[in-house]
């Protein structure tokens, strides 16, 4: 373990610190969502903000894309794909991608709540 720790240049180590961490509280919270310990029995819908009356005008209308899991799932996915790509791609780029890739993360898990939730 030593030796890996040692082979990550400065970049990556600040890297895997947050993506770590960033794995770990998204499984906690998906744990949680699982077995139902985070809400008292309350829908995620009914302690979110409510919509403002007016009909969705795009698809982006009704989606919440900042919440503690979507922030969680952008730092996870955004820093395990800036770690894998760094050595193909270098710093920045890797970055640039996994930044992508964390918003896409973001927005599928958005999506997908949304989804669930009943239309009104």
């Amino acid at each position: 373990m030593v030796a890996f720790w040692q082979a990550l240049t400065l970049f990556e180590r600040v890297v895997f610190v947050v993506t770590v961490q960033a794995t770990v509280l998204f499984f906690l919270q998906l744990i949680w969502r699982l077995f139902d310990m985070g809400g008292g029995g309350t829908e995620p819908a009914q302690t979110e903000a409510k919509d403002n009356g007016r009909p969705a005008e795009s698809v982006f209308d009704g989606l919440r894309l900042v919440t503690a899991w979507g922030v969680s799932a952008f730092f996870a996915v955004a820093g395990w794909v800036t770690l894998w790509l760094t050595g193909v791609l270098g710093g920045l780029p890797a970055l640039s991608a996994g930044a992508l890739a964390g918003l896409l993360a973001m927005y599928l898990l958005a999506l997908a709540r949304g989804a669930r939730r009943p239309r009104r």
